[in-house]
């Protein structure tokens, strides 16, 4: 088989297949393997995007395990193609042909390559190692974070929830190590909120109206995250899609040191949006409307939980805003690798700057203090949301 016949394979040749709507966007899998196919369903939620009806045509991406193909792909791209750059750490060899391009892992992952075609996209494995599994995911990713770039939304290093079936919602920001996921995991278990996003997010704000699209990626969690509300040597028995750190299963938190030492830090479970679904009782939502911004900075030893309204002026807010607001370019996904973002660097500065400008004028609060507490304020917390709105 050639690129030429895996575009031109009949549908029904592959025995499985997806068709989901997500930002918007019409995507539907071809697959030979089944395992891609579940892959994609512990991170796209089951529910239909609301802007379904308004997508004319799809988006199509085919996976195929042939080490042959993806063998003379790799080989054509490391003989003329040119280098770039992915994901920090993480590169391809890129080949541009008159009605193609392809794509060949380069460094920072296992064997797989990738041809895009006139707006269809195939994912050759050279076999089923995890990279080529996920890499219709990775494909998913980045069309949903250009077209939404396009159309004037922001990558922003956040985490999100939603409440009342996406109507309401907080984006929760802050640098890394703040405690967005504990505010997140906490609000999942305990505050009646559904999952959107743990670690990225994608902000459009349109006629006034902010919406908040969730970034389909693992969750990484610390101990102490998933220890203040799981037992977690009962999760020893549980089979999660992506493999553990065996050293979390031995890791405790029972004295003041060892909070310090490895609430946050150290090994980090790896739960995907499915699972952490399952084990929080929530749902997964692909976006909401969000009407509050929760800063958390959350230490331990800080006593009790605080909510502290943010001043119109604050300047520490406007830098966490503009440090993690993460336009025209993210340090890890950087600009892009499929070529599909099609505005202007300044459009998107420009769009950073509104965004930061709307979310000062919503209810904005400072979470303070020891997350060892943040269980028991979550209530306190949802009231003080509702009569500050």
């Amino acid at each position: 088989m050639d690129i030429k016949a895996l575009f031109e394979k009949p549908k029904n040749d592959f025995p499985f297949e997806k068709s989901f709507v997500f930002a918007g966007i019409h995507f539907h899998i071809l697959s030979m393997e089944l395992q891609a196919i579940e892959d994609i369903e512990h991170y796209i939620p089951k529910e239909l995007d609301r802007r379904e009806g308004d997508i004319p045509s799809q988006i199509e991406i085919r996976f195929i395990i042939d080490p042959e193909l993806e063998q003379s792909v790799r080989s054509a791209c490391f003989q003329k193609g040119e280098t770039i750059i992915a994901k920090r750490k993480f590169t391809y060899k890129r080949l541009k042909l008159d009605d193609q391009v392809l794509f060949a892992s380069h460094e920072g992952d296992e064997p797989h390559s990738v041809a895009v075609n006139k707006g269809r996209y195939a994912v050759i494995g050279k076999n089923n190692n995890e990279s080529a599994i996920r890499c219709p995911l990775r494909i998913v990713r980045e069309i949903a974070l250009r077209t939404l770039e396009n159309q004037g939304g922001c990558f922003t290093h956040a985490a999100a929830v939603s409440f009342e079936d996406g109507q309401k919602g907080a984006l929760i920001i802050g640098d890394k190590g703040a405690g967005k996921s504990t505010t997140m995991w906490q609000f999942l278990h305990h505050g009646g909120a559904d999952f959107i996003t743990n670690d990225r997010s994608i902000s459009v704000l349109e006629d006034q109206e902010l919406t908040v699209y969730g970034w389909p990626m693992c969750l990484a969690l610390g101990v102490g995250t998933v220890q203040a509300t799981t037992n977690i040597q009962e999760l020893k028995n549980k089979k999660f899609s992506r493999s553990q750190d065996k050293r979390i299963w031995d890791e405790t938190i029972s004295t003041e040191e060892e909070a310090k030492e490895k609430w946050a830090s150290g090994c980090k479970f790896e739960i995907t949006p499915k699972e952490a679904a399952e084990m929080t009782g929530t749902t997964i939502r692909s976006s909401t409307k969000v009407d509050m911004v929760i800063f958390p900075s959350l230490k331990i030893g800080s006593g009790e939980i605080r909510l502290v309204p943010v001043k119109k002026d604050d300047q520490r807010a406007k830098d966490i805003m503009a440090a993690n607001i993460r336009e025209p370019e993210d340090p890890d996904y950087l600009k892009g690798w499929l070529g599909l973002r099609h505005v202007s660097d300044t459009f998107l500065e420009q769009k950073a700057s509104e965004l930061i400008h709307h979310l000062f004028n919503m209810p904005c609060f400072y979470l303070e203090g020891d997350p060892r507490h943040l269980q028991e304020a979550i209530p306190d917390l949802l009231n003080k949301k509702v009569s500050s709105i």
